[in-house]
């Protein structure tokens, strides 16, 4: 590889970290799981056998609550980069077709999904012998592994993001053993872990704000 494409490639590469340079897809990741956990905390405060509890009401209550956090999470993370991020880096439009657009949002929409629905039977068989601990280990796994994932390909500068993956691997082995039931271990582990999200998404945004100044206007 010459030089000149190397130095193509760190533009794309660039581009592609610049969404999260202030930490707020961390956020909005950490918000969505706090979305899980209250939809969780309000299931179980339903009524059984109520139309809450069946299909579609079931669907309604489900969503709702996870919507509107990640309504408030997209409306604060706007705020957070014209009020903080873009006085320091510029305002870029990364430029997306709409048929990219569309086919990415189905692509994650029918790939939670599936995933969604393996972890659910993984959970049921788990139950069905009397052993749930498996389940809960791997669902686990795939949320430290999303965080690894996503912080090393967005902020691979920072380093100290592993220690944060390690603290989360730790929480999931020992709660996935706890012999909690599953409202009370959905209750503890999806606002934990929302919790680390959002924690490293401020530390990311404070690190910017330490280490960059904002632009002259004549700069914008």
């Amino acid at each position: 590889m010459n030089e000149l494409e190397t130095t193509i490639r760190e533009q794309q590469n660039r581009l592609k970290r610049y969404d999260n340079i202030d930490g707020t897809g961390e956020m909005f990741f950490g918000c969505m799981f706090l979305g899980f956990s209250l939809s969780t905390a309000l299931a179980s405060h339903l009524p059984p056998h109520s139309f809450w509890t069946g299909f579609p009401g079931g669907l309604v209550s489900m969503l709702v609550p996870v919507y509107g956090v990640l309504g408030l999470a997209w409306w604060g993370t706007k705020i957070i980069k014209r009020q903080i991020t873009y006085r320091r880096t510029g305002y870029v439009v990364l430029r997306r077709e709409k048929k990219a657009v569309a086919l990415g949002l189905v692509s994650a929409f029918v790939l939670s999904a599936a995933v969604a629905a393996g972890l659910a039977l993984l959970l049921k068989f788990g139950m069905r012998h009397n052993s749930v601990s498996l389940p809960r280990l791997l669902m686990l796994s795939v949320g430290v592994a999303t965080y690894v994932f996503f912080t090393r390909v967005t902020t691979p500068e920072y380093k100290w993001k592993i220690w944060l993956a390690a603290l989360m691997a730790l929480f999931a082995v020992a709660v996935s053993f706890s012999g909690w039931t599953t409202p009370v271990f959905d209750l503890v582990t999806l606002p934990l872990f929302g919790a680390i999200w959002i924690a490293s998404g401020l530390i990311t945004l404070r690190l910017l704000v330490r280490r960059t100044q904002p632009m002259a206007e004549d700069d914008e």
